[in-house]
């Protein structure tokens, strides 16, 4: 009788965690199809302001083209639109031209002028530049390599609440190469912060934390917590290794991580990066 009991408890609890997943998925696609249901207008509304000389259209257009949301992705339509409104002196469009030239495989790929437009927008008041700049300077793309500064810039980064920079904070304590040591328990505390931001990779290296005792006590209450909020968020792997603990839990346990998961996600912020 208890056993079956405890069954139908654990039942209740992962199919409330489906259900979970299955309302967190089905929000951004509603919303998906909601943005791209009158596109159409609203990216000809923008064009024609964008031929007609409005900057924040042609910042629009730009991005439509970089984001590849709704039209299919295009760099050198992206490039050309960025470029006029990045020479009119708009920062976000300065920044998106930068992620043109930054990304590895697009067709404009050029660290010079990634690095020349990300430091542009950043001296106008971009945030999000900053990130960028600190991954140039840590990997030496078109510039010297300058770790000390690039840890300058992610702490920077990181205080706006970035939580890219803070998940690479944590990524550099855990691998040992910040100061050539390993710091498992720093790695925890920055992966921590990124996590309460949003952040995927980092809500599964919490999973993975606490699973093996990695910088804090083992738990696999809170592994099993953090590995579904990685699945929550669509992260690779992150459901394999929720299936993976739930095995591992008592009834008491799955009711102590659902309570978990609700509050993690209710606290949990979402910066625009």
């Amino acid at each position: 009788m208890l056993v079956k009991i405890k069954q139908n408890i654990c039942n209740r609890s992962f199919y409330l965690l489906i259900i979970l997943f299955g309302i967190f998925v089905a929000l951004p696609t509603f919303a998906s199809k909601n943005s791209c249901a009158n596109f159409d207008k609203i990216f000809k509304l923008t064009k024609m302001n964008a031929e007609n000389g409005v900057i924040p259209s042609k910042f629009i257009l730009g991005k439509m083209y970089h984001d590849g949301q709704c039209i299919p992705r295009d760099f050198h339509a992206a490039r050309k639109w960025l470029l006029e409104a990045a020479r009119s002196g708009h920062a976000d469009s300065m920044y998106y031209l930068a992620l043109v030239f930054y990304n590895a495989g697009g067709p404009y790929n050029d660290y010079d002028q990634a690095f020349f437009w990300f430091q542009k927008a950043r001296r106008l008041g971009n945030a999000s530049s900053i990130y960028y700049i600190a991954e140039i300077y840590l990997h030496g793309r078109g510039v010297k390599k300058n770790k000390n500064e690039a840890k300058r810039l992610l702490m920077m980064a990181s205080s706006n609440n970035d939580p890219r920079a803070q998940f690479k904070i944590g990524s550099m304590y855990h691998k040992g190469s910040l100061n050539g040591r390993k710091n498992l328990h720093k790695a925890f505390d920055w992966y921590t912060r990124a996590a309460l931001h949003g952040h995927g990779a980092a809500h599964y290296r919490l999973g993975q934390f606490y699973s093996k005792g990695m910088g804090v006590r083992r738990d696999k209450v809170k592994a099993f917590t953090w590995y579904s909020i990685a699945d929550l968020h669509g992260y690779i792997n992150g459901k394999s290794k929720k299936n993976e603990m739930y095995k591992r839990l008592s009834a008491k346990n799955i009711v102590e991580a659902q309570g978990l998961i609700q509050r993690y996600m209710k606290s949990m912020s979402y910066p625009e990066f």
